[in-house]
């Protein structure tokens, strides 16, 4: 797994070639297939996908003005190029594919804008066509697909007034003895030969279907815990919050470092707790419309953490260490966090109505913290938080407000 890792490129973009001949390094950045397939062999081997946002964003920008995919960018140096080629239902079943494995659905405009990609191509009989046929391996594509998106593929949004559904089509397709053919003969409807290809890409999608859940999942399932013992060279089980690290890590919420480590006793900075909080309450997509550059003017336009930071002031999660500063680069403390904690969770006038008079500033808000049993053990209200004990606190948060 660590080649297909190394394989993931600055754009985010998992590499064409593991290697070129001449420099033995990863290159190539046209194949969205491989793009794809890099993601799904790393979630089937049970690890998080590293530099997931950038890995998202280039599979986004590759989705054709129809919502569809293929399998090669090239075709798209030309703006026009996006009118004259075909999208393919197998690439983009595939494409939904890594969406859902890194997290989206359709609340993601991408998504639901292939999903409408392929209920539009989907046939009277329930079937699909692409690459000049009807055939079992389309709808095998779409119901693994929709399994990992938590669809039914056999539920009535995919069932056809025909009766049919992407199950039942593709089972047309099936043999006397068991195997599948890739296409019917046209005359009479009914299977011609046998095809390995076909045959083990409609077992994948029969299990799919049968289990109600995709077989890369269980696959997942499976590999995850032993991935997790090895995914940092610094973080091991046993060690302080490496099971809520992990929840985290694996919701894509943080990562470790390029070196291998995770540095569970590093101090977390200001603006980096702001992304704990945004990415951990699943708020990432209202950092495109605030900004913290507006309200602290110690947060640069652009800074990497400006969409969080304005996250959690416009939602009134955090305020300024001082009128108008934001201190993105300072410890946060001890205090800081559980305040910020106790406002995400909308408590801050029970926090306020807890505070005794001559006590500190977030008297209130640690009682109310200690409460929700978000206060990590060895707090100290003065010491910077660290990332271990940052990843604890907010993994019990997210628990406690789902």
């Amino acid at each position: 797994m660590e080649i297909v890792k190394n394989t993931m490129l600055p754009s985010g973009h998992f590499a064409d070639s593991v290697a070129d001949n001449k420099t033995g390094l990863p290159v190539g950045e046209d194949l969205v297939n491989a793009h794809i397939f890099g993601i799904i062999a790393l979630h089937v081997a049970g690890e998080p996908i590293p530099n997931r946002d950038k890995c998202l964003e280039w599979l986004e920008r590759q989705q054709h003005k129809d919502g569809g995919f293929t399998w090669d960018v090239k075709y798209f140096e030309d703006p026009k190029d996006y009118e004259l080629v075909e999208s393919d239902v197998d690439m983009t079943a595939a494409a939904l594919m890594a969406f859902a494995i890194l997290g989206e659905n359709e609340t993601n405009p991408a998504v639901a804008r292939a999903v409408d990609f392929l209920r539009k191509k989907q046939l009277d009989n329930g079937g699909f066509y692409s690459w000049g046929t009807e055939n079992p391996e389309s709808c095998a594509w779409v119901i693994q697909a929709l399994t990992l998106l938590g669809q039914d593929p056999m539920g009535p949004g995919w069932t056809k007034p025909s009766g049919g559904n992407p199950v039942s089509a593709m089972l047309r397709f099936q043999l006397p003895d068991g195997s599948f053919t890739h296409v019917l003969r046209e005359e009479e409807n009914l299977p011609i030969y046998d095809s390995g290809i076909s045959t083990y890409e409609a077992l994948y999608a029969l299990a799919d279907a049968y289990n109600k859940k995709s077989a890369y999942d269980l696959l997942h399932e499976k590999y995850r815990p032993e991935a997790e013992k090895n995914l940092f060279s610094d973080y091991k089980p046993g060690q302080f919050g490496f099971p809520e690290t992990m929840e985290l890590v694996y919701d894509y919420v943080l990562s470790g470092y390029a070196d291998g480590t995770f540095r569970p006793e590093a101090p977390v900075t200001r603006a980096e707790f702001a992304r704990y909080l945004v990415y951990g309450l699943g708020l990432k997509k209202e950092t495109q419309a605030r900004r913290g550059s507006d309200r602290f003017r110690d947060v640069a336009p652009g800074h990497w953490a400006d969409g969080c930071i304005g996250v959690c002031a416009g939602r009134g999660y955090v305020g300024g260490t001082a009128e108008g500063v934001y201190s993105p680069e300072e410890n946060i403390t001890g205090e800081q966090l559980m305040a910020i904690l106790v406002r995400a969770a909308g408590l801050e006038k029970e926090a306020e109505a807890l505070r005794e008079e001559g006590k500190g500033w977030a008297d209130g808000h640690i009682k109310a913290a200690e409460k929700l049993g978000l206060v990590y053990p060895g707090f100290d209200p003065q010491k910077p938080a660290t990332r271990a004990q940052c990843s604890w606190s907010v993994a019990k948060l997210r628990k406690m407000i789902k």
